[in-house]
């Protein structure tokens, strides 16, 4: 049994979570002292010492990956070593076998020894959650972040993803933001004059859109699609969303090749990918192609949040305030949290774009299922899964899938109603279990030749 479907521990996770959110409050208070610590981060350090080779490796690989010195950006990042490890070639050393090799390339790393002067650095990383606690780091911690994959749920991923943003300055990011705004006109100019838009979710159902054509509307896919070489030459898509820490933003080899395959993609097709705002940054510094065609929308983050928001996310959802949901147009260019790509990013950008939503493919999960739902088997990188479990164990011991479930059915639901308050329609192609879209299952009236043109007809609900 693999530790993604092994039976869920409530009472360890609920310390778990305790844990991350009591450090995070201890973090914030601190910081009310220490104003300066919003500036600019560009020097790292990774603490507690490293006293093995292997977990070096594991460190020098996923640093290497997340904070990489691009161009004028040049970032200093210090792992605090044993004596043993001191003279170690860095750019020779080897990663873990879950994980795409990304050492001996743009980052800066030096190693140092036992006293690596805690208050000198922008952020004290803290890679092994035992020593959170160590006299050294409470005396900064209000600059102190943990990054122990074995912590609590995906909180080593989120933090080490949002990191090359906080090495930019405000001018360097607004750069980015206009980079984003631009292309999302250009993306904005392909859907000009259709009144359709189509978006495609990785369940089973999803391969039965090669019965249908979609060229008159906006084609806006996801995530592990693009692994499906036929369904891609059949859609065509305009956009590929995706925004996972684990399955997107790593360096773990599920990580890696779907990355491949979207630069592959775009290349293809043309076509456009929409990412969190904050990660913009970390995929040009090495994608520098995609220059043209990223999209970053903001994204309000938890650890964005004031400590009395983070306290209410507490209690109620760990993903953050849902309070604003939004489609987002050039005055208002953000959408709200969720913890799932169709609500977050798919049927947002779908709802300022179109008339006529329709969704293939978002299945739902079944009573009983022991992961997050079933996925296509062709739009799925199966054999790589194992490569995420190793690379990020905290996130699969601590996903609760029936009440994330539940917040994905909540999500959807509230952005479909907003929208139909505002005169769009929403038709789900394929048959679900998500209770918004089994409402709204369309049914097929007539396939025109040879425009082939769907025609639908929606079940009352």
């Amino acid at each position: 049994m693999s530790i993604a479907t092994a039976p869920r521990r409530l009472s360890s996770i609920f310390l778990r979570k305790s844990a991350a959110y009591g450090y995070y409050g201890l973090k914030e208070l601190a910081r009310l002292f220490f104003k300066g610590d919003s500036r600019v981060c560009r020097h790292f350090v990774l603490y507690p010492a490293v006293n093995d080779a292997e977990t070096l490796g594991d460190i020098v690989n996923r640093v290497s990956w997340y904070l990489p010195s691009s161009g004028s950006l040049k970032i200093r990042i210090d792992i605090v070593a044993g004596r043993q490890l001191l003279g170690t070639d860095l750019k020779s050393i080897l990663p873990p076998a879950s994980q795409h090799c990304y050492t001996g390339g743009k980052a800066d790393i030096r190693l140092v020894g036992d006293r690596p002067g805690l208050g000198r650095c922008g952020a004290v990383l803290i890679w092994n959650g035992k020593s959170a606690l160590d006299l050294e780091v409470i005396r900064h911690i209000h600059k102190a972040d943990i990054v122990d994959p074995t912590g609590y749920l995906s909180l080593e991923s989120t933090v080490y993803r949002r990191l090359y943003d906080r090495a930019l300055t405000e001018g360097e990011k607004e750069k980015l933001r206009s980079l984003s705004m631009s292309n999302y006109r250009k993306f904005a100019a392909h859907g000009c004059g259709l009144r359709k838009g189509y978006v495609f979710c990785t369940g089973p159902s999803v391969e039965s859109s090669f019965k249908y054509d979609f060229s008159d509307g906006i084609r806006v896919i996801c995530n592990s699609i693009v692994n499906n070489g036929d369904l891609m030459a059949h859609i065509r898509p305009h956009l590929i969303c995706f925004a996972d820490p684990v399955f997107h933003f790593s360096p773990c080899l599920y990580a890696a090749e779907f990355r491949r395959l979207v630069l592959e993609a775009v290349k293809k097709y043309d076509c456009f990918v929409m990412v969190p705002d904050y990660n913009v940054a970390l995929l040009l510094a090495h994608y520098p192609q995609l220059e043209e065609r990223i999209i970053g929308m903001k994204v309000p983050g938890i650890w964005d949040s004031s400590i009395l928001q983070t306290v209410k996310n507490y209690f109620l959802r760990l993903s953050g305030n849902r309070d604003r949901y939004n489609f987002p147009a050039e005055d208002s260019f953000y959408v709200a949290v969720a913890n799932s790509i169709l609500p977050l990013f798919m049927l947002p950008v779908a709802s300022s774009q179109c008339e006529e939503i329709y969704i293939i493919g978002a299945d739902g999960r079944r009573p009983g299922e022991k992961y997050f739902w079933k996925h296509s088997s062709k739009s799925q990188f199966t054999e790589l899964m194992e490569s995420a479990y190793r690379t990020h164990p905290g996130f699969f011991y601590d996903s609760l899938y029936d009440r994330n479930y539940k917040e994905y059915c909540e999500d959807v639901e509230k952005i479909v109603a907003m929208g139909e308050s505002m005169g769009k329609k929403y038709i789900s192609l394929t048959p679900s279990l998500v209770p918004a879209l089994n409402k709204r299952l369309g049914r097929v009236l007539q396939y025109e030749q040879p425009r082939r043109q769907l025609k639908v007809q929606t079940e009352e609900p």
